[in-house]
Formats: C-alpha cells, structure tokens, sequence
C-alpha cells in the first residue's frame, strides 16, 4: 500500500505521458441541458482561459490545475465558465460549463488559436453571458512578461499557442478589454503563467482590472489551490479584496506543499525506499531526483497588487528617474557604477532566450530601488526615492517569496 500511495504522490506532483485521448473525457457531457442555474444571475462569474496547446508536460499541469477547479464546480454564488485548448493543431477547442466534477459542454471550436486576441475576445464575450455582480478572469498557459519569444516584434506576450506559433501580446489585450470590457473593470485577474508580475503588465491593466495575482518567477507546475478559494467563493459571496488575497494565498499554499512533497519524495530515493516499487514506477528514482531538486531549490515569487494605486506610483517613478537623468549629468560615473551595482546586487529572473547564454531579462524593481537606496548620498533624491519605494508598496498589497 505503502508503495502505491508514493507512487501516486509523485504522480500528483510530477508529469507523465500526455495521452492522445482527451484527458478531461471523463468528466465531459457532450449533451447535458441548460439548467436553471446557470440562466441566473449570480454574485460572481470566474471564467478560466485554458491555453494549453503547449508541450506536453506543460500542458499536463495545466489539466491538473483544471481538475482542481473541477473539484469545486460551480454554485448558488458563482458561475464557472472554461474554454480549453489542448496541443496540437487538429486539437478543438471546447467550452464549458463547469458543475463540481462536471464539465458541461457549451460549444465545441474547431482549429482554435488560444494566441488570437480574437479567440480571447469571443470567450470573454461568452463567458460574460453568465450574468453576476462581480467577474473573476483566470488565465492559464505559458507566459513571458512584457518580453515577447519572438524578439523581432515589440510585444508583451502571454496565453501561447505552439501549434500556431503565435501569442497574446499587452497591446493586443488591452483592445479586447477595451471593446469587451466597455468602461468596467475585471474585479480579479490571475495569471497562472510564470512572469506576470510585473510593473509594466500592471499598469497596461490598471483600467481593465482591479486586482492582479500574478508571478515575478517561473510557475513550473506550481499554480494556484484552485479548489481551496473556489470553495471559498462557492460557499460566501466575497467582497473583491477577499477573493483576490485568497487566489494570491493559495499560490503561497501551493509552493509550500510542492516543495514538502519533493522533500519527502527525495527522502525516500535517499533511504531506497524505492526498490520494491512496483515495475511501473522502476524509473521514478531517476527521472524525478532532478525534478524533485529543481522544484525545492527554485526561487518563486507571487504577489498580489492593487491595480488603483499604480497610476500614482507610475508618476511618482518618473519623478525620480527624471531626478536621475539629472544625476547622471552632473555625474556620470557615479551614475553609471550606482546602476551597475544596483542591478548586479538585485534579483533576476527568465532566462527567455538562447542567445541569453543563462543571462536573466527581468530584474525585481523593489530590490532594484532599495539597492540604488544604499548607493545614492544625495539627500533630495534619496528622498524621491523614499517616496517611490512607498508608492510601490502601496500597489504591492502582499507577496509570497522563497528561494
């Protein structure tokens, strides 16, 4: 028993083949009718975009974070609404209505591009049928921040399509929004994709969206306990900034457990508790060590930020660049060593590109500010700075770090 229970904890965390089937098939109902719940108006909407036409062991995650939502379902307080694409391009998109354990098919795409801001837009639109007070996005799927993969076009990109080698940039959510959105605001918005929480993305959201959760790092496998704050909304309509700091915790949640359960799964590799595994799980030991190391030694960052507060931090930071520019006119090579020092002594993230040779992209502003913090002996900038680090926290209502 002992044996089997490990091997179905690793499982858990771990990836295995990707069958050819759907892997959702189980929980699908092609012909299931439109209750009366879900023609009524509810407290909250959570629509989830399932962007999975990526690899393999990628994609399976992602299916794993949508039988957590599955868990749940949908309730007298919230409709759930899903579309979600699989890899490769004779893949159809689907969509659904989610009941706990069940997925309630509504419409069934054909060669869908989950890249296309179109495709986006026409989910969006469906998805804001299922009328309520308040509406939730989650967003799943591969994510680079505001640096495109494709370093020929100027884009911020996330939602990847590999099939269609092609992916949702800012500008191009921010016209979709626009048109969809009309005026209003998403009251949450969550990226379970990795670098996302950044300045820049935020503040293309700021009129979109109230709060962002989002990560600074990689999101390998880790995402959010889907089922602990979907329960939570299921069973009490919750104001915005509760349902927003219960995604943003449960993202904390989740890393804490996936490191435990790699420690446990490396304590008992070390101890050779393994050797009388079943067949099927002889290669556990030398496939998952690595991945096991890999998931309790990375740096994981999450935070959730207050999107009203970013236009005032936005001014208060060209203040002090402007101070800056200012600086480095009456100094140059102070200047030049202050940032030199500053980014060297920050952390980094990504390693988006080959050409990169391990270098990171993306540097943690607050570490960046408070790092030019120790460098700077002007009185009247250190001043500035002071405030802009404060404007910073303002929008920065909490974050989870490790590593």
């Amino acid at each position: 028993m002992k044996k089997k229970l490990l091997a179905l904890s690793i499982m858990a965390i771990l990836i295995f083949v990707f069958t050819g089937c759907n892997p959702l098939g189980k929980y699908i109902k092609k012909d299931m009718k439109v209750s009366e719940e879900e023609k009524s108006h509810k407290p909250w909407t959570v629509m989830v975009y399932v962007a999975a036409d990526i690899n393999k062991d990628l994609a399976e995650l992602l299916i794993e974070e949508v039988k957590s939502v599955l868990a749940v379902g949908s309730g007298k307080n919230v409709h759930i609404v899903t579309q979600i694409d699989f890899p490769g391009k004779k893949k159809t998109a689907e969509r659904y209505y989610v009941y706990k354990d069940v997925l309630a098919r509504r419409a069934e795409l054909e060669k869908v591009n989950m890249g296309d801001p179109a495709t986006l837009e026409s989910f969006l639109n469906w998805g804001m049928s299922y009328k309520a007070d308040k509406y939730a996005l989650l967003i799943m799927g591969k994510g680079t921040g505001w640096i495109s993969m494709d370093q020929f076009q100027n884009k911020r990109s996330f939602a990847y399509s590999d099939s269609d080698n092609d992916s949702i940039s800012m500008q191009e959510m921010k016209s979709v929004f626009s048109r969809v959105l009309r005026g209003k605001k998403f009251d949450t918005i969550a990226f379970n994709s990795g670098f996302m929480n950044q300045i820049e993305v935020a503040y293309q959201l700021r009129k979109y969206a109230k709060y962002m959760i989002a990560a600074e790092t990689d999101m390998p496998g880790i995402g959010f306990e889907y089922s602990v704050f979907l329960q939570g909304l299921k069973d009490i309509d919750l104001e915005v900034p509760d349902f927003a700091r219960r995604v943003f915790l449960s993202g904390g949640a989740k890393h804490k457990f996936m490191v435990r359960r790699a420690n446990d799964i490396l304590k008992e590799i070390k101890e050779h508790k393994y050797d009388n595994w079943d067949d099927d799980y002889h290669y556990v030991p030398e496939i998952h060590e690595k991945i096991c190391k890999q998931i309790r030694s990375s740096s994981y960052q999450i935070a959730m930020m207050d999107l009203s507060k970013i236009d005032e931090f936005a001014q208060q930071l060209k203040t002090f660049v402007d101070s800056m520019v200012e600086y480095k006119k009456e100094n140059l090579e102070d200047f030049e060593y202050s940032i030199r020092f500053a980014k060297d002594h920050s952390s980094c993230f990504a390693s988006l590109f080959k050409e990169a040779n391990g270098k990171k992209e993306y540097v943690d502003l607050n570490d960046f500010l408070m790092e030019l913090y120790n460098r700077i002996n002007d009185v009247d900038r250190l001043d500035i700075l002071r405030d802009t680090v404060e404007k910073l926290y303002n929008v920065v209502v909490d974050k989870y770090y490790d590593g």
